[in-house]
């Protein structure tokens, strides 16, 4: 499977799932999850999590069939009372951006819209197996992180 095309797909894939607010939902597969899932050509994409303002999940990628590339995450707010509007206001956006070159598995490196503001950095590895954090901040203060690992599976 080329680098290359699945760089390009997961892209599509995301702008066709969660991140498009207009997308529908897949069919939940476990009790309690939401689930998307986008195909075009030889690549399939799963999307599945659990919970709203702390929330966990998995994205799987298919080739022929076969899971080629698969990410964990696991996000939480950092407010008291964290209103899920927030997840609208800067993260779905910031989703639907060019993503960043060095790690293109969600948001670009930075985002802002008004006040928010969504970065994306890397801890350690690249696409083919990596660790990173993302985070949204309003007014320079960090309100929501989100940790990410993942890479080809083999």
């Amino acid at each position: 499977m080329p680098m290359e095309d699945l760089k390009i797909f997961l892209v599509r894939a995301h702008h066709n799932t969660y991140a498009n607010t207009s997308a529908p939902k897949a069919a939940a597969l476990r009790p309690a999850s939401y689930d998307y899932h986008f195909e075009e050509g030889d690549f399939t994409y799963h999307d599945t999590y659990f919970g709203g303002k702390q929330f966990i999940g998995e994205e799987t990628v298919y080739w022929k069939g076969k899971p080629v590339w698969g990410m964990n995450y696991y996000g939480r707010g950092l407010l008291a009372d964290m209103p899920e509007s927030y997840f609208d206001e800067v993260l779905r956006p910031a989703l639907m951006e060019t993503p960043w070159e060095r790690l293109p598995v969600r948001g670009p490196e930075r985002f802002v819209r008004g006040a928010y503001e969504y970065s994306m950095a890397l801890i350690d590895g690249n696409m083919e197996s990596f660790a990173a954090e993302e985070k949204i901040s309003i007014d320079g203060k960090v309100i929501f992180k989100t940790f990410l690992h993942g890479g080809i599976i083999a």
